[in-house]
């Protein structure tokens, strides 16, 4: 057979995704061909196709040592390289690989991936709209272009540039639910409405569609239109995870038991481990506590997260490395840094999540002047930046407060101040301070033990929060938490003010008072009965939020101890002296 019949053949294969024979069809050419590099990175391009890079690796390696000038080998090296996670040598790769042929549009489209995850935004910013320049144009690359947008906190600018991708292909799902996202993360709640409803126009039975008018639907405290979405799913795919997982999470079933049936035949079609298995077991656990039966509910949720701990595992030096840089950063903050003062002024809620931040931003956000956004995107562009090494001067300083005063939301002319209940917040407190001076910082301060419960009965939004599903990773995690804040108070004395969650649960007149006077505000009674006027609530206490307060999830650690007991041992008593008191 001849050397281009056997390229024809191969190639034809892998664009057919007949990647096997493909794989197959190459290497026989590779025996035939000894000399030519274009077999080996056609076997590696198959092998990338199933999935399995590190095989493909040292076929492309093989290719490029055969022809050190061949493009498509290094490119496809690269590509491998990245999806490995093998950051720094995918970057040499890719970087040499833009340099020798910038019309190559694919090196920098995967050029601006690597960029992005090593969080070097600018970059990626310039290599995506290289990529633009040079590829057809594509909804999905539009998409990749609006998501670095969105990651540096260019939200309006991430906005526009789906609306392009939208008007390139308008059918396209995944640029709606996109827009939907982004829409509902700006609080333009009716417009993101709008965007569902043209999505399920074109798809009604699309699960994706149902499940985020659920989730919209839930956060504005409609629960029977949410519910009605998770069942309209249910009836199109009785076994699917997140719908069975969220109806789980209700606070009452009519027919529990039916949805107790659904949720065992989909677990007993789940073989082996994976993120849908754990679902289901969280929501084993919430049927099986619905029905008081606590020590099968524990059992359940043992195997929930020890499912979730075993595929998205706790990474305990990368947090610790990220803690170093950023008190080393704040130490090299330029002594005559200036901040931005502008209006309306952030009040960022800090703690760890489950510690009562969403309490008291509706708290806060009851008083007429003041505006709810949730959790805003800032501390991933900052732990980025810290975890790659670059420092935060000035210039840093100023961008900060510009990228985020200039995508808040439209906002009533009213409002003075927002607040910002990002928990993750409370690792920056010195350099959002430091970029907005007149910001104020909230800490919420709970019974670790009754945090660590709360966690451990919540699979949060696609397995973020690793931390969450392993008793002496949380202790790790709550370890430095507390160690952060302890520094935070010591070099910004009287600027952070500490709310207990016992304390303000008990007595939320008194609390939001404190509240109030530490954020500048004039204390008003509706700031004591938030749940009468709660807007958009986007975090895992939608259902508990619109309540009064009430004091009922204090000490519910209390009977837990033997299963709290790794958790306990591993806090830090010079961190958790309370906890030894107790």
């Amino acid at each position: 057979m001849s050397f281009q019949i056997d390229i024809q053949k191969t190639t034809a294969l892998i664009q057919q995704g007949n990647f096997k024979t493909a794989l197959k069809s190459a290497k026989i050419a590779m025996k035939r061909h000894r000399l030519h590099p274009i077999f080996p990175n056609l076997a590696g391009v198959a092998l990338a196709a199933m999935g399995r890079e590190r095989e493909a690796i040292p076929l492309f390696q093989k290719a490029l040592t055969m022809d050190p000038e061949y493009h498509d080998a290094r490119r496809n090296l690269g590509a491998g390289l990245l999806s490995l996670n093998l950051l720094d040598k995918a970057e040499t790769v890719l970087s040499k690989a833009t340099r020798l042929q910038p019309q190559d549009g694919q090196s920098w489209l995967f050029y601006s991936a690597l960029l992005e995850k090593i969080g070097k935004l600018e970059l990626a910013l310039d290599a995506i709209t290289q990529a633009r320049a040079l590829l057809p144009p594509s909804a999905t690359l539009i998409q990749k272009h609006a998501e670095i947008l969105r990651l540096k906190g260019e939200i309006d600018l991430a906005l526009s540039t789906l609306q392009e991708a939208q008007k390139l292909e308008p059918d396209n799902l995944s640029v709606l639910h996109g827009l939907s996202d982004l829409l509902i993360y700006q609080v333009r709640t009716e417009d993101a409405s709008v965007v569902l409803e043209q999505a399920s126009n074109l798809k009604p039975d699309d699960a994706a569609t149902l499940g985020r008018q659920s989730t919209l639907f839930l956060s504005q405290g409609r629960e029977v239109e949410a519910r009605a979405a998770l069942e309209k799913i249910l009836a199109l795919d009785p076994s699917n995870d997140n719908a069975l997982e969220n109806l789980a999470g209700f606070p009452t079933e009519a027919d529990s038991q039916k949805l107790e049936g659904l949720v065992q035949a989909a677990l007993q079609a789940q073989p082996g481990k994976s993120l849908q298995r754990a679902s289901l077991l969280f929501a084993s656990g919430h049927l099986a506590r619905r029905k008081k039966d606590i020590s099968g509910a524990e059992e359940f949720y043992r195997k929930a997260n020890k499912e979730v701990a075993s595929i998205h595992g706790y990474q305990p030096k990368e947090e610790e490395d990220l803690d170093r840089a950023i008190v080393s950063g704040y130490a090299d903050l330029p002594t005559d840094l200036v901040g931005t003062i502008s209006t309306p002024a952030p009040i960022y809620v800090v703690g760890m999540p489950r510690s009562g931040t969403t309490l008291t931003e509706a708290i806060l956000a009851s008083h007429p002047e003041v505006a709810a956004l949730g959790e805003r995107d800032v501390d991933e562009t900052l732990a980025s930046g810290f975890l790659h090494g670059r420092s935060f001067g000035s210039q840093a300083c100023s961008n900060l407060a510009e990228t985020t005063h200039k995508n808040l939301p439209s906002l009533p002319d009213r409002t003075i101040a927002y607040v910002d209940k990002m928990p993750e917040n409370h690792r920056f407190i010195g350099f959002l301070l430091a970029a907005q001076p007149d910001a104020k910082v909230v800490h919420l301060k709970r019974d670790p033990r009754d945090i660590a419960l709360s966690q451990w009965h919540i699979l949060f939004g696609k397995a973020s929060l690793p931390y969450t599903y392993d008793f002496k990773a949380m202790a790790h995690r709550f370890n430095l938490y507390a160690q952060m804040m302890k520094f935070w108070h010591s070099v910004l004395p009287g600027r952070i003010l500490d709310i207990h969650y016992e304390d303000l649960v008990s007595d939320v007149e008194a609390g939001s008072k404190q509240l109030a006077e530490h954020c500048g505000l004039n204390w008003c009674a509706e700031m004591a009965s938030h749940h009468h006027s709660v807007g958009l609530v986007q975090t895992a206490s939608q259902h508990q939020i619109r309540q009064p307060v009430h004091s009922r999830s204090v000490g519910k650690w209390r009977g837990k101890e033997k299963l709290l007991e790794p958790f306990v041992k591993a806090l830090d008593p010079q961190l958790w002296p309370e906890i030894q008191e107790d």
